[in-house]
């Protein structure tokens, strides 16, 4: 992790939600990009191991009303979200819906200007976006089913048209929800995040 503290100043709860986990899975250092002079360019510098360099764009989406309500990914960090009910996400089969949910997720248009603007980062290795799902964007099983343990992962990818987008993030406010990442390279992985 990062030993200086005021890497992440200036940061909102999500953003800095997402840099910590960012760090914890990846081994690299996240540092706020979006300060001062630099406003309204991508949220964080993530610098990863063997010299390489991220940018990241973090966003939410939610349901109406809900967006600016909460923080999506705050109450979790601090550990007061709740677990979804059980059989919730009853007859969603998680790996057979995640790609079509990514695609239409980069269909959304504050994600896709997220997007595109993570996408046209210049001089790093890496372009990472970073969603965190409130309540109301999804159905009531799909947003369950992704704040459960994930079983398995999907075999297929979802359409990502910009070739510079190298990676995407997902994650809920659901406690214990797991982050799941889609990579150009990698394909699907699941991560669990330790408190």
């Amino acid at each position: 992790m990062g030993s200086d503290p005021k890497r992440l100043d200036g940061l909102s709860d999500d953003e800095s939600f997402a840099a910590l986990a960012l760090e914890h899975i990846t081994g690299g250092v996240a540092r706020a990009h979006d300060v001062g002079r630099l406003q309204g360019a991508y949220d964080l510098d993530l610098l990863l191991p063997r010299g390489r360099v991220a940018a990241v764009e973090v966003t939410t989406v939610a349901g109406d009303g809900v967006r600016h309500r909460e923080a999506l990914l705050g109450p979790r960090s601090r550990g007061r979200a709740r677990r979804p009910p059980r059989g919730a996400d009853e007859g969603v089969d998680l790996p057979d819906v995640l790609p079509a949910l990514v695609t239409e997720l980069l269909l959304v248009p504050h994600v896709a200007r997220r997007a595109a603007k993570v996408a046209g980062a210049v001089r790093v290795d890496e372009r990472h976006l970073f969603v965190g799902i409130g309540r109301g964007h999804l159905g009531g099983g799909e947003f369950a089913a992704l704040g459960r343990p994930v079983e398995g992962l999907p075999a297929a990818d979802p359409d990502v048209e910009d070739d510079r987008l190298t990676d995407v993030w997902l994650t809920t406010s659901w406690q214990g929800a797991p982050l799941l990442r889609w990579s150009r390279t990698g394909g699907w992985a699941v991560h669990e995040l330790v408190r």
